[in-house]
């Protein structure tokens, strides 16, 4: 199943709002539906783990129309943050020896642990 349309994104703010607007395909599978959406905005303050700084979370306000009727509206609560993963050989002459890692979560080198 295909639905096609403009869907309005609203992310709420303090002082502004962002509003995108794209014609996208949302595609379902199994009742699930996915979509992605990149935001171009330098004034969006990023999300950072506990002791890292501020867990600043938005609102997304996602609404389903059918013939221009809201059938569907929910807010979602999201944050916006980059990870990248680094790998360095251990040995440039060896690469037989493998690889290192760790991660930068906004430009930032951490360590992540868990269980």
């Amino acid at each position: 199943m295909r639905l096609y349309g403009v869907n309005t994104i609203l992310f709420e703010r303090l002082s502004a709002i962002v509003k995108a607007e794209q014609e996208r395909v949302i595609g379902m599978r199994r009742n699930r539906f996915t979509m992605s959406l990149i935001v171009h905005n330098e004034s969006v303050e990023l999300w950072w783990p506990n002791g890292y700084g501020k867990q600043r979370l938005y609102v997304l306000n996602a609404s389903a129309k059918l013939n221009g009727e809201d059938i569907h509206a929910t807010p979602i609560r999201i944050g916006f943050r980059r990870i990248e993963l680094v790998q360095n050989l251990v040995d440039s002459k060896n690469q037989t020896k493998g690889r290192n890692f760790f991660f930068k979560l906004n430009g930032i080198p951490i360590f992540l642990k868990g269980d």
